[in-house]
């Protein structure tokens, strides 16, 4: 298991407009593609969710953080289309959710906006950075993100 150091500055902006939801080839594309988190932290006691999906190994993690504290999820997950299957190994759970995405320009650094129908873990709306600016722009807040 590697461990990817996250962090994120405060002075990112709240939410704008939003842009066409991508077609399912390219929204499944985009989902591993990117860190997902649910908005911006506004300081050290607030509490965010994340979400990451390794293409290679088709596993992933759901983190539920503050700066100082957090707790990680592993899953196993499947696309098929719009539809995302997911497997926590800890106690088995199965979970199913369709999932659209969504290009974004009006919140840099975010450029995309993950929906999930029925979320298993944590809120339905997440914001997207590529994985590079990602690791890049989170690593200010010391939060580690357990990755597969």
């Amino acid at each position: 298991m590697r461990i990817l150091a996250l962090t994120l500055p405060l002075a990112l902006a709240a939410c704008g407009s939003r842009g066409a939801d991508l077609d399912a080839a390219d929204g499944g594309r985009a989902l591993v593609e990117h860190v997902w988190i649910d908005h911006v932290p506004t300081g050290p006691k607030d509490t965010f969710h994340v979400l990451f999906f390794d293409a290679e190994s088709r596993s992933g993690v759901y983190q539920k953080a503050r700066f100082y504290k957090g707790e990680y999820e592993m899953y196993t997950f499947n696309v098929d289309g719009r539809r995302l299957a997911l497997v926590f190994p800890d106690d088995g759970e199965r979970a199913t959710t369709k999932f659209k995405v969504q290009r974004i320009d009006d919140e840099p650094p975010f450029d995309a906006k993950l929906v999930l129908d029925d979320s298993p873990r944590g809120p339905d709306s997440y914001l997207g950075l590529s994985i590079d600016q990602g690791r890049e722009l989170l690593r200010g807040y010391g939060v580690t993100l357990a990755t597969p």
